[in-house]
């Protein structure tokens, strides 16, 4: 009787723990990539606005997706949240938001779960 509750116990335990577990968002990457990207959306405005250059202030996406085993199958929950994201003609010689990304490469926060917009280059 005493092997069949402890048996009953575990396997409740175990069941009830992998139903449980809550997806997580790693906040610090996701804070430093957008602390990042302020920065470098900063100094290129200020470049671009010193040399009377035209602008564009936009966003990109941060996604952060979990995925948490369930009984028989994987539950995936995807985060997507802005951060900043600058565009200058002069400055990304007609690569939409080149400077942006070479700024953001230079602080190592060019992070692959930043999904960047989609724009014609100009020809």
């Amino acid at each position: 009787m005493k092997l069949i509750t402890v048996f009953t116990l575990i396997a409740s335990l175990l069941l009830s723990g992998c139903m449980s577990k809550k997806a997580s968002f790693d906040q610090g990457t996701f804070e430093f990539v957008n602390t990042q990207a302020k920065d470098c959306v900063e100094k290129l405005s200020e470049l671009a606005a010193e040399n009377n250059e035209p602008y564009t202030f936009s966003f990109a996406y941060y996604v952060s997706s979990t995925s948490v085993p369930m009984i028989n199958s994987q539950y995936t929950q995807s985060k997507k949240i802005g951060i900043p994201y600058f565009i200058s003609p002069s400055r990304d010689n007609n690569h939409p938001g080149s400077a942006w990304r070479v700024c953001m490469s230079r602080h190592r926060a060019l992070d692959p779960n930043i999904l960047l917009p989609e724009y014609q280059e100009s020809e």
